[in-house]
């Protein structure tokens, strides 16, 4: 975890910043809040970046287990 994890919330930072506001925006104008914003819109587009990490972050850390 102790070197999985920086790496994980970097790149998930950097996948996140690249998504367009307007998504968000959209989700406020319709009335919903930013927890309705993130979790019904912004997570389903990036569930192949969580899962892509998440394969990542396991393999590091049964390399790391091995070890």
């Amino acid at each position: 975890m102790v070197f999985t994890l920086p790496y994980a919330i970097l790149t998930m930072m950097g996948y996140f910043n690249t998504l367009p506001k307007e998504l968000d925006e959209a989700v406020k104008v319709d009335g919903g809040s930013s927890f309705v914003a993130s979790w019904r819109v912004l997570v389903p587009i990036t569930i192949l970046g969580i899962v892509s990490i998440g394969i990542y972050t396991f393999m590091l850390a049964s390399n790391f287990y091995l070890l």
